[in-house]
C-alpha cells in the first residue's frame, strides 16, 4: 500500500527551511551516555537552570501494565517550523510542535507531539498523544492514553499505544507484537494486522464498500436518472421549437424534399472531422477562439437537429397515423415522446441513439451550409412572362 504523499506542502516546507537561521541544528542529540551536550534549536524554550547545569532529566520510568505511571518533569519545549528533530535516548522534553519535517523520538516526551506534515517515529515514549495532519506515524515504542490521530496518512504500530488510533483517510497496520489498547477508527482506508492485538473495537469504512451498490438496487436509481435526463431534454427541445419556430419549419420542409441517407453521411463526416479540426485550430493562436466556439457549436447543432427530428416525426404521426391536422406544437410533443421511448428500448436503444445523433448533426450542418450557399447565390432580374 502506497503511503499518502504530502506534495502540496512540500514547497512551503522548503521555503520555511530556507528561511531558518543558518548554523543551528533543530534537534537534540545525545552524544554519549556519560557526556551529554544539548544543542539549543531555534525557538526552543529552556528551563531557568543556571548556565552549565544539566537540564532536568527524569529517571527511567517503569512502564506500568496500563500506562498510568507519571510522566517525567521537563520544561523544554521544541517549537520548530521545519527540519529534522531527533530526541536522543535519555533526553526528556515536555512538548514537541513541528510544522514540516521528520521527528525521531528515542527519548521521552512528557506531553504531546504535534506536526502538520512529515514522518514521526516513536522509538521511545510519548506520555500523552501524537497528532499528525498528513504523513506517517511509526510506533515501535510507546504512546500514552491520548493515542494517535492522523488526518491523511498511515499509522504503523509495532510497539504499544495505550489509547485510540484514529485515521481520517489512510491505513492502520499492526505488526509484530504491537498492541493497541484503544479503539481503531479508519474513515476511508484499511486495517491490516491481527485483530486480537487490538483491545478495543475496530471500525473501518472502506470507500469501495460504501460506494458499491448491489445490482438489483442500482436499477431504480439508474431508471430515475434516465427519466430525469429525458424530461430535461424534452423540455429543452420544446423551448427551442417554440423560440425558433420558423427555422424549424424551414428545416422540416427541406427534410421532406431530401434523402435522409445524405444526412447520415453528413453527421458521420462531422463526427470524424471534429477532433482533427479542433487540434488544428488549437495549434494556431488565431484559431483558439474558433476552437472554443466549435465546442459550443456541436452540442447546439445536435439539439437543433433533434428538434427537427421530433417535429418531423410528430407531424408525420399526426397526419398519417392519427389522420389529424398538422399542429406544430402538438407534433413536436408527439415526436419527443416517440424519440424518448425508442431510446429506452433495451439493446436497440443505444443503436437508435447513435442513429439519431448522426441524423441530428447531419441535418443541422447540411441546412447550415445549404443556407449559406443559397445566400451566396446572386439574385438575377425577375423573369418577364412571355405572352403568346
Amino acid at each position: 500500500m502506497k503511503r499518502p504523499g504530502y506534495l502540496p506542502v512540500l514547497f512551503v516546507a522548503l521555503g520555511l527551511a530556507a528561511a531558518a537561521p543558518r548554523g543551528q541544528k533543530v534537534a537534540i542529540w545525545a552524544t554519549a551516555p556519560q557526556e551529554r551536550s544539548m544543542v539549543q534549536p531555534a525557538r526552543m524554550q529552556r528551563s531557568s537552570a543556571p548556565v552549565g547545569q544539566e537540564p532536568v532529566k527524569a529517571a527511567p520510568a517503569q512502564i506500568a501494565p496500563e500506562g498510568k505511571d507519571q510522566p517525567p518533569q521537563s520544561d523544554i519545549v521544541i517549537d520548530q517550523n521545519a527540519g529534522e528533530v531527533n530526541i536522543g535516548a535519555g533526553d526528556v522534553v515536555k512538548r514537541v510542535k513541528l510544522l514540516f519535517g521528520k521527528l525521531q523520538i528515542d527519548g521521552e516526551v512528557a506531553d504531546d507531539v504535534q506536526m502538520i506534515a512529515g514522518e514521526i517515529q516513536v522509538r521511545g515514549r510519548v506520555y500523552d498523544r501524537v497528532e499528525l495532519v498528513t504523513g506517517q506515524v511509526i510506533v515501535s515504542g510507546r504512546v500514552g492514553p491520548g493515542g494517535v490521530n492522523v488526518k491523511f496518512g498511515e499509522v504503523r504500530v509495532s510497539g504499544v499505544v495505550d489509547g485510540p488510533v484514529t485515521i481520517g483517510f489512510g491505513n492502520a497496520r499492526v505488526t509484530g507484537k504491537g498492541i493497541i489498547r484503544g479503539d481503531v477508527k479508519v474513515g476511508h482506508g484499511e486495517f491490516n494486522g491481527p485483530k486480537e492485538q487490538v483491545e478495543g473495537s475496530i471500525k473501518v469504512n472502506e470507500p469501495s464498500r460504501r460506494i458499491r451498490i448491489s445490482r438489483g438496487g442500482s436499477r431504480p436509481l439508474i431508471a430515475f436518472i434516465g427519466l430525469m435526463a429525458l424530461i430535461g431534454l424534452a423540455i429543452t427541445i420544446l423551448i427551442l421549437a417554440i423560440l425558433f419556430r420558423s427555422p424549424v419549419r424551414r428545416g422540416v420542409t427541406l427534410m421532406q424534399k431530401e434523402n435522409l441517407a445524405w444526412d447520415l453521411l453528413w453527421g458521420l463526416a462531422a463526427i470524424l472531422l471534429f477532433l482533427p479540426l479542433f487540434v488544428l485550430l488549437c495549434v494556431t493562436i488565431i484559431g483558439i477562439p474558433v476552437a472554443l466556439l466549435l465546442l459550443f457549436l456541436y452540442p447546439a447543432a445536435w439539439l437543433f437537429g433533434v428538434t427537427l427530428l421530433a417535429n418531423y416525426l410528430g407531424d408525420w404521426i399526426m397526419t398519417n397515423l392519427i389522420k389529424g391536422q398538422s399542429n406544430f406544437l402538438v407534433g413536436t410533443i408527439f415526436g419527443i415522446i416517440v424519440l424518448g421511448a425508442s431510446v429506452a428500448v433495451p439493446v436497440f436503444g443505444p443503436i437508435l441513439m447513435g442513429v439519431y445523433t448522426l441524423l441530428a448533426l447531419g441535418l443541422s450542418f447540411r441546412l447550415m451550409f445549404g443556407y449559406a450557399r443559397d445566400r451566396r447565390k446572386p439574385s438575377g432580374p425577375p423573369e418577364i412572362p412571355v405572352t403568346a
